[in-house]
């Protein structure tokens, strides 16, 4: 017997042509990639990774999981850096 409880139509499912479950809401999964039209029971998300998921469903379900962005470096023109030479050789010149 299964730990889940049947939710309706949000929350985990089976599909017969599909490999995995996939998480539903509003009758597409949240990765984008199945639709379903609503016959059949959904079940509750445990909170918990289960090796037989979506994982693109799993990651929009669960943002804390989700890879975080690479903070983005500014790139240093030749020129720019050119322009911070020159400011320091000034600087050093007038002591």
């Amino acid at each position: 017997m299964s730990n889940y409880q049947a939710t309706g139509n949000q929350g985990w499912k089976y599909l017969f042509n599909a490999p995995k479950q996939h998480y539903f809401k509003e009758g597409w999964s949240l990765c984008g990639r199945w639709m379903t039209i609503g016959w059949g029971e959904c079940v509750e998300d445990n909170g918990k990774p289960q090796a037989d998921e979506c994982v693109s469903c799993r990651r929009k379900l669960t943002p804390a999981i989700a890879p975080k962005p690479k903070k983005r470096v500014k790139k240093v023109m030749p020129h720019e850096s050119l322009d911070v030479a020159m400011a320091v050789v000034e600087l050093l010149a007038s002591k």
